[in-house]
């Protein structure tokens, strides 16, 4: 997948956090362990977004509808 570089403004501390990280050799880099951070944030409001979907239907329909905007879901990512 294409990248793009981007700017960011980011407290201090969490920085340093992740430059601890890092140095641990945990992740290679400051920007894979900040994609892998929003790419997880992006799947959790992905997941409340179909439960609230959800919500407005009947049961039946929301166990259907969920089934299949999930399978879909994980094929996308």
């Amino acid at each position: 997948m294409p990248t793009k570089s981007i700017n960011i403004t980011i407290d201090q501390e969490i920085l340093a956090k992740l430059d601890s990280i890092v140095a641990n050799k945990s992740y290679p880099n400051r920007s894979r362990i900040i994609e892998e951070a929003i790419k997880e944030k992006l799947q959790i409001l992905d997941e409340q977004i179909i439960g609230e979907q959800a919500k407005l239907l009947a049961q039946n329909e929301a166990e259907e509808w969920l089934e299949g905007e999930l399978e879909l879901w994980q094929e996308e990512y």
